[in-house]
């Protein structure tokens, strides 16, 4: 089954056989929210350049953690290359990209008793 992609910075990405998320880390002493935004946006528009030139790519969101100084960037790509490349064009400095996957909040099952 072909995973749907989200459209939330422009057209849709080229269909893939495996659409796959990345997690880009970024350390930055003292990087302010307004930063972490204009990065994102920067690291938006390189995506959709990518994309109009047929590369499978989509830039989804940034996890601030001011308390670490770390931002982790998310992306959507078939391939880890294309987010380097979209770090590049971007100006972003990764300290590393890796493959996530998302794993969803389920509740725990209710014990059952037997009365006897």
């Amino acid at each position: 089954m072909r995973q749907r992609l989200p459209r939330s910075y422009g057209a849709p990405m080229p269909a893939a056989d495996r659409v796959r998320t990345f997690l880009a880390e970024c350390y930055a002493p003292d990087i302010a929210r307004s930063d972490v935004e204009a990065i994102g946006h920067r690291a938006a528009t390189a995506a959709a350049e990518l994309r109009r030139e047929g590369r499978a790519i989509e830039y989804v969101r940034a996890l601030f953690v001011p308390g670490d100084d770390a931002v982790f960037h998310v992306f959507t790509a078939d391939v880890i290359d294309t987010v380097h490349e979209a770090g590049q064009r971007a100006a972003m400095s990764f300290a590393r990209v890796v493959e996530s996957e998302t794993v969803e909040a389920t509740r725990p099952r209710e014990r059952r008793t037997v009365n006897q």
